[in-house]
């Protein structure tokens, strides 16, 4: 079920943002690259098809940050 961020972020759709996004699929920052395929995939842009499968066929990646106690302070 898609939030309200999410339907939002899907209400602005220009060329020139579409192209911003698919620039920084190559950033070297994993959650840069991460909102970048959520915001080309949430516009249903074909350009992110080939660097959405690469990602699904590559290491599952945990980040430390992401632990379970650290997430409950972040929502506090």
């Amino acid at each position: 079920m898609p939030t309200a961020c999410m339907r939002q972020a899907g209400e602005v759709d220009t060329p020139e943002l579409r192209e911003a996004l698919v620039d920084r699929l190559s950033e070297a920052h994993p959650k840069i690259r991460g909102e970048a395929l959520l915001g080309l995939a949430l516009r249903k842009d074909a350009r992110v098809l080939e660097p959405l499968r690469r990602v699904l066929e590559g290491p599952v990646v945990t980040e430390p940050e992401h632990s379970t106690g650290q997430l409950a302070e972040e929502t506090q």
